[in-house]
């Protein structure tokens, strides 16, 4: 019973995932002339991020091969420290923490559909950026710069994001089975995720970016979706009728 309503919700929150992405790079696609002075840096690192991403996989040589090593251990710390971290929350206890490029692994004393889709909602790269500015500015009190705080939030979430879809676009992940299934699972990482980089570009541009307009649109989009599909769906037996 309890597999099939959790099938039922991650159908019925599929629509809105996918409405909260295409609301969100509507309002994305004007912030570079709204705010440039961080809008350009922001993305900058996204995009910077991307690109050595590309490199990193696609790339044949020892020296794409290396980075690539590197960022995928630095991955998995990320992935297995929010596994653990989730696990604490909920008071369970960590018995065996493993991480490192060629993979790893968290031994539990407890878990449940959060701590197992922990490490794909939470944008770990995008704390430890902002944890790393914190720290430059505590050693460095006379620099204080937004244009580098956004740098690193943009290849933060650069970072999180893409890791992770490289993450989830295997369906075996035993992650997704434990939280409940890929079907469950999937719309439930894409609308996190959507509602993280949302909340990170109203963090960035206050004066640009609705919150609450941005999710209200979406979810006005998905009703909207809903309602034509059950309109098309009763047209048929109408017309029998």
């Amino acid at each position: 019973m309890r597999a099939m309503l959790k099938l039922a919700l991650g159908v019925f929150l599929l629509p809105t995932a996918v409405a909260l992405w295409l609301e969100l790079l509507r309002a994305a696609s004007g912030l570079a002339e709204a705010q440039r002075a961080a809008a350009v840096p922001f993305f900058g690192g996204f995009m910077f991020y991307g690109l050595l991403w590309l490199w990193s996989r696609a790339g044949r040589g020892a020296a794409a091969r290396r980075v690539s090593s590197f960022f995928r251990g630095l991955y998995v710390l990320g992935h297995e420290t929010a596994h653990a971290a989730a696990a604490w929350a909920f008071g369970g206890h960590v018995y065996e923490f493993k991480a490192g490029p060629s993979g790893g692994h968290v031994k539990l004393s407890r878990s449940n559909a959060v701590v197992a889709l922990a490490p794909y909602l939470a944008p770990v790269p995008a704390l430890a950026a902002l944890l790393a500015f914190r720290i430059a500015v505590w050693l460095r009190p006379d620099w204080n710069s937004l244009q580098a705080l956004a740098v690193l939030m943009g290849i933060g979430l650069s970072f999180h994001l893409l890791e992770t879809l490289s993450a989830v676009g295997d369906v075996s992940q035993p992650d997704l089975r434990m939280a409940g299934g890929v079907l469950f699972s999937l719309p439930l990482i894409a609308l996190g995720n959507a509602v993280v980089v949302l909340a990170a570009l109203k963090a960035f541009f206050p004066h640009s970016v609705a919150f609450i307009g941005v999710l209200k649109a979406a979810v006005l989009d998905a009703a909207s979706f809903w309602k034509a599909l059950a309109t098309r769906w009763r047209s048929p037996s109408a017309r029998a009728k």
